[in-house]
């Protein structure tokens, strides 16, 4: 996968929550599921008789019954989150069950169909609910909510940064209670963490306070 962005700012450093930050945060565990193979999507443009009025990528992913697609600002990237049915592990999860995961695929030369290569994500304790690219193209939100279904008004919300696909976690901010993802005219990212009856809104600018972001998984390419 080719990045063309060399003119992203680097990695930066901030003091930000003092005393929170240096904590140590507890990691995504690694999933165990068995993943789905990945969408089988042709690097060709439906034509345009079968699909007027439409984005050619997104009728190609429709296709594929994705449940969320989001374009990058550039139109270099595309995320998109589908379900499958989890495998039946006795008590454990009912049949029919589903699992979400994430699919992140730079858009080829003609920018109508995909690089063979893609970066994926799953994880079995949590659904992922919304998927949001930050103004600048650099980084994706993601914002989950427990499979369990415990604790409904919580959260996880998480940062890939497309430079290095590590994927962020944003425990020092608390308990994200936010149902929606938000960015402001200045760019930053804008959530909301704490007791669901009293939450605390917050901003972060991705692109200088990253670096302070504790890294919860290393993504790599597939094929």
């Amino acid at each position: 996968m080719r990045l063309r962005r060399p003119d992203l700012v680097p990695l930066g450093c901030f003091l930000l929550l003092s005393g929170l930050v240096s904590a140590d945060p507890p990691a995504v565990p690694a999933s165990t599921n068995q993943a789905p193979a990945a969408l089988n999507i042709p690097a060709t443009n439906l034509p345009p008789s079968a699909v007027p009025d439409t984005d050619p990528v997104k009728a190609i992913i429709d296709a594929h019954t994705c449940t969320q697609v989001e374009r990058s600002p550039d139109k270099l990237w595309v995320a998109l989150t589908r379900d499958y049915e989890r495998p039946t592990r006795g008590a454990i999860w009912e049949n029919g069950e589903t699992q979400s995961c994430l699919e992140i695929r730079q858009l080829n030369d003609a920018g109508d169909g995909f690089d063979p290569s893609f970066v994926y994500w799953e994880e079995p304790s949590l659904d992922i609910i919304e998927i949001t690219w930050s103004p600048d193209s650099r980084f994706l939100v993601v914002l989950c909510t427990g499979s369990s279904g415990h604790q409904p008004w919580a959260h996880p919300a998480f940062v890939l940064d497309i430079q290095d696909y590590k994927l962020h976690g944003m425990d020092p901010f608390g308990t994200v209670v936010s149902s929606h993802i938000k960015f402001t005219d200045a760019g930053e990212l804008q959530l909301r963490s704490g007791e669901p009856s009293s939450p605390q809104p917050f901003q972060v600018d991705l692109a200088k306070h990253i670096g302070d972001l504790p890294v919860v998984l290393q993504l790599h390419e597939q094929r």
